[in-house]
């Protein structure tokens, strides 16, 4: 399968598309948009499949009525400037402190509702004192 269809075939079966506002994609994307390059190295074999994949995201989110599964995240020092104007969505969370948000939206829970009780350790302990982050590390170690 060449990367082409495997992007297909992703954006077909996936829930949630999560793109990530940096200032390494903002220049990726505005490169790709003047059929420039920009010069990166990637951390990972896939990591050059980022334009492309962006391109399908753009195309298919102006063919498609409901952008309610398109999510833009951001780190906190990420400046707005380096956001991605092409992807049409309502829902931009900042990471670390909009991580409550992010996950609320993603298992369909309102806003203002508790935060599920399997979720609730995420949500107010560090990860040193939650046991998910007691897995986390004895997996790490």
């Amino acid at each position: 399968m060449n990367h082409k269809d495997w992007t297909l075939k992703t954006l077909d079966t996936v829930d949630y598309v999560m793109i990530v506002n940096s200032e390494a994609s903002y220049y990726l994307m505005e490169a790709a948009s003047k059929n420039n390059s920009y010069k990166y190295h990637p951390i990972t074999s896939t990591g050059n499949l980022f334009t492309d994949f962006m391109k399908e995201v753009i195309k298919e989110s102006k063919n498609t009525e409901s952008l309610d599964r398109y999510i833009m995240v951001s780190l906190d020092h990420t400046s707005s400037e380096f956001y991605l104007p092409a992807i049409p969505t309502n829902h931009c969370y900042k990471i670390i402190q909009q991580i409550p948000d992010l996950v609320k939206y993603i298992h369909h829970q309102t806003p203002e509702s508790d935060t599920h009780p399997q979720l609730q350790d995420v949500f107010t302990k560090s990860i040193d004192y939650s046991d998910a982050g007691k897995k986390l590390k004895i997996c790490s170690a």
